[in-house]
Order: structure tokens, then sequence, then C-alpha cells
């Protein structure tokens, strides 16, 4: 495998999932909906629109492709959270925005993982992001030295999966 490409991205923190999406039981004159409808709210679509025009304009200063159908591993590190703050309830809209950026194009290849959260003087929530792109599939040697956090048996299956289809 050869080196792999790494691109760096400083976006502003997300918003938990449970803040993102509401549900309403009333439309949009007071009646009754038959079922009731989840919609994103217009903060959680603002902020993911500012995103995405971050994202573009970073990848665009770095010259990162955008990716169809490639497994694109993410190493995520929030900065500034409360201590019990749930990490994963943070990745949503994060992958939604880079998804609407039009630079992954879809957030199921994405290999995630954060490793650590990290303080910073000025207090400032902030999230960087690192995205690396493999070239081809990994050896199970570069499992080992490059994605030592996943389970490379389940990895590599996943990706054995994908080839099938």
């Amino acid at each position: 495998m050869e080196m792999l490409k790494r691109f760096t991205f400083e976006l502003p923190c997300t918003i938990s999932v449970n803040a993102i999406y509401k549900m309403a039981i009333r439309g949009k004159y007071g009646n009754m909906l038959p079922h009731p409808h989840i919609y994103m709210t217009p903060e959680a679509k603002d902020l993911k629109e500012e995103m995405a025009l971050i994202i573009r304009n970073q990848a665009l200063a770095q010259g990162m492709p955008k990716f169809k159908d490639t497994y694109i591993i993410a190493e995520v590190i929030p900065y500034n959270l409360r201590a019990n703050a749930d990490t994963n309830n943070l990745h949503k809209l994060l992958w939604d925005a880079f998804q609407y950026s039009g630079y992954i194009d879809d957030d199921k290849h994405i290999i995630e993982r954060t490793p650590r959260r990290l303080k910073t003087p000025d207090k400032v929530r902030k999230v960087s992001v690192t995205l690396y792109e493999p070239k081809g599939q990994p050896s199970q040697e570069d499992i080992k030295t490059y994605f030592w956090w996943c389970d490379a048996e389940n990895l590599k299956l996943e990706l054995d999966n994908e080839e099938d289809k």
C-alpha cells in the first residue's frame, strides 16, 4: 500500500443528535398529523451548511479530491467538551456536513475513531478532523500498522463484503 494521504480540518463543534432533530405532531396550520413528523431544526441546518462551506474551503486549499465509493479513515478530536459528554453523539451532523459539502459521497464509507479529548486554554469548543485516504484494500500488515484501533478481522470482512457486491 502506498503512503496514506492526509487531510486536516478545523471545524466548529457540532451539536448533539438530541438537538438536531425534533418531532412535530401538529401541521403547519395546527391540524393533527396522521404520523409524527421528524425534522431537522433550523439551527442544525444552518450549522451543517456553515460546516460544509468550511469543509469545501479547507478541502480546496489542501487539494483534496472528491471521494466516491472510497473508504476514508477519520480521526476526530473534540476540544473543550464537558467531561461526561458523549462524543459518538456529536458525529452525525459532522459526517452529514462532509457529505453535504460534496467531498464524501456517503458517510457509510467512513471508518472513524476518537482517540482522545483535549482542552485548550481559550476554552473554545471545536473539532479537529483528520481524514486518511488509503489506496486500495489494505493488507493485514497495513491494518496492524495504520488501523491498529480497529478489529482487524472485522475490518477485513467488511472490506471483502463490499468487494463482493
